[in-house]
């Protein structure tokens, strides 16, 4: 998979503003995971929502030809949001180390109960602002989600150009 893009280091401000030049400043998460896989050519970043130890809300696997975000599936859909655009911030200044194995052999060892068996680097802070990496997918997250909210608040205005509705 290939891991180098134009996204500078951990510097959430650049890539927001690299972001919103191909998007503008209001997009769903669809149009930025189809911005994100172009740019590192992936063939598929999987969100999964799934059972996660209560202290732990998201976690991610970087596979061969794929990226799996899991969201912890007790969080309600503002909350795992959040968490979805954390994770994928670590993605974008590829904060996490690729494993040797591909999408469906993942997802076999996801159905039989052997996820377990991957190793998953939990980084271990009490809070986001103490470790610089956390720090810099929080902020990047926050960024996202207000593009997000924005595209979300704008949906009354485009169904109303589309189907002329009051």
């Amino acid at each position: 998979m290939e891991t180098d893009s134009f996204f500078p280091v951990d510097d959430p401000l650049e890539v927001i503003g690299i972001i919103k030049e191909s998007l503008g400043d209001a997009f769903s998460i669809e149009e930025l995971l189809w911005v994100i896989e172009s740019v590192f050519v992936l063939n598929r970043i999987a969100i999964q929502r799934v059972i996660l130890p209560p202290d732990k809300t998201g976690r991610i696997f970087k596979l061969r030809d794929a990226v799996v975000i899991q969201i912890n599936n007790k969080l309600d859909r503002d909350h795992a949001q959040c968490v979805f655009c954390h994770e994928l911030g670590h993605v974008i200044f590829n904060h996490v180390c690729e494993t040797a194995i591909g999408y469906d052999d993942f997802m076999g060892l996801f159905h039989a109960g052997r996820i377990e068996d991957l190793a998953v680097a939990y980084r271990d802070h009490s809070n986001i602002f103490d470790d610089p990496q956390e720090r810099a997918a929080e902020d990047l997250a926050l960024l996202l989600i207000e593009c997000i909210e924005r595209w979300e608040k704008s949906l009354p205005e485009i169904a109303h150009d589309i189907f002329g509705t009051e």
